[in-house]
């Protein structure tokens, strides 16, 4: 079984990133950064584009992003670890904890729990009354005690959910009333340290600029974009400070699985996932610092991340020890669909995997074939899977119009399964150029021609 996921994952990983590379160019994505998690290791990574466009400088695994609300992973992970240590309970009112968390006019406030904080059902604003996502100024710890003073409710607590960072400002300050240290050194001591993530910083204070990524702006057809300053979260730091790369998320993912106990019990861990609320207006399955969604029979828990100048997200299959890291430094990207289509891709491989097969060529002899071709409608990419040649658009899903190949001999192929609109029943024919590489596909009669055009 090991063998099996390990060779779906491979062939996984080689079909995303080509859809990947792909949709970052077409998007103009500066940068796009992603590492697969099996178990405890980091396996697969790929890096495209420019870290920083004006310097050329491409990222790496180890290339700092600004994770923005991943933050709020490792805020709810520390607070699990405060229940564990009895210091504190999911149903306490968090004024029980912190007495200044009281408003003269609206007295709901003292009726908050911690959970309702974490499951975003508290019924807080989103940010208060700061303008901090457009000056670039987040709110000092003062200033939101301040706000709290006479703060009022959008909502009764548990009444519905509503996204909330000040929610997550406050379980910060929670943690460091309550552990008696500093907020930032709380989670270096029991998260970063005990995970080895020395490249994360709970803001920016020990960021090197060399290895940060730039953030850019949102993307017009008549202008550049526009790029932002690296700024510091003051307060608002538990809820979406944090910068961190592909390396040490992935230890981080790894952590969450099933069979981990680094950082919490399996028990804790089940709380952790356990559905705190449903919403069918909003399509949220909200978890305790995470959110779910289905693919196929897989459970998939997720956060993603938006800051000035970057979008992330941290996906993962925690019974199947599998994860995906994603990091982007534009702001108009989602990178949910991304961490959709490579569970899309897994889930369709893992169904399928042992049924592709061509009983007229060899592995070995196929990946000769494999390639990326352009013609004026798009792309075309050649992959072998499992002992197969198939042909794949590189969009969102592409296994939704994956065609099968059958080996006629001659550097030609029959394509024998795949969608009606498609190229099934037609013969695909490859050219090579002198140094033994396609050059060229014909999909019936039409051809493409190999480029190297999404290899930046």
């Amino acid at each position: 079984m090991e063998n099996k996921t390990m060779a779906v994952l491979s062939t996984a990983t080689n079909i995303v990133s080509r859809s990947f590379r792909f949709q970052a160019r077409i998007r103009d994505i500066p940068a796009f950064s992603y590492g697969v998690v099996h178990q405890d290791k980091l396996i697969f990574t790929g890096n495209y584009g420019y870290a920083n466009r004006k310097t050329k400088v491409k990222p790496t695994a180890v290339t700092g992003f600004r994770i923005a609300s991943i933050s709020k992973t490792f805020t709810a992970t520390a607070v699990m670890q405060l229940v564990e240590r009895r210091l504190i309970r999911l149903d306490d009112y968090v004024v029980e904890h912190l007495p200044w968390f009281r408003s003269k006019k609206d007295r709901r406030l003292e009726r908050i729990t911690i959970r309702q904080l974490l499951t975003h059902t508290a019924g807080l604003s989103r940010d208060g009354n700061t303008t901090h996502w457009v000056t670039m100024c987040f709110p000092t710890v003062i200033q939101i005690k301040t706000y709290i003073k006479s703060a009022t409710l959008c909502f009764d607590p548990n009444q519905r959910w509503k996204y909330s960072n000040l929610g997550y400002a406050i379980l910060g300050e929670l943690i460091a009333t309550v552990t008696g240290q500093g907020y930032a050194d709380y989670i270096k001591a029991n998260i970063f340290s005990k995970l080895a993530m020395d490249k994360t910083s709970v803001d920016v204070e020990k960021i090197d600029d060399l290895t940060l990524a730039i953030g850019y702006g949102l993307r017009f057809p008549d202008r550049p974009r526009p790029i932002f300053p690296t700024i510091t979260t003051a307060g608002m730091a538990a809820a979406t400070g944090y910068t961190s790369c592909i390396i040490d998320l992935a230890k981080f993912i790894s952590a969450q699985f099933t069979g981990n106990q680094t950082l919490l019990t399996e028990e804790s861990k089940r709380e952790l996932r356990r559905i705190q609320w449903l919403d069918d207006e909003d399509g949220v399955r909200q978890e305790v610092g995470f959110r779910s969604w289905k693919m196929g029979d897989q459970t998939i828990y997720s956060h993603s991340g938006g800051f000035q100048g970057f979008k992330t997200i941290i996906a993962l299959n925690a019974t199947k020890q599998i994860g995906i890291v994603i990091l982007t430094n534009a702001i108009n990207v989602d990178p949910v669909i991304f961490a959709q289509t490579f569970f899309h891709t897994l889930d369709q491989l893992f169904r399928q995997y042992g049924s592709f097969t061509d009983s007229k060529a060899s592995t070995k002899s196929l990946k000769q074939f494999e390639g990326t071709f352009l013609n004026i409608w798009g792309a075309t990419e050649s992959v072998v899977v499992n002992r197969q040649l198939a042909l794949i658009n590189p969009g969102l899903k592409p296994m939704a119009g994956l065609c099968r190949l059958s080996y006629l001999g001659r550097n030609r192929f029959l394509a024998v399964k795949g969608p009606g609109n498609g190229c099934i029943g037609q013969e695909v024919r490859f050219e090579f150029n002198k140094k033994g590489r396609p050059k060229r596909i014909y999909v019936g009669a039409t051809p493409s021609d190999a480029t190297d055009y999404f290899n930046r």
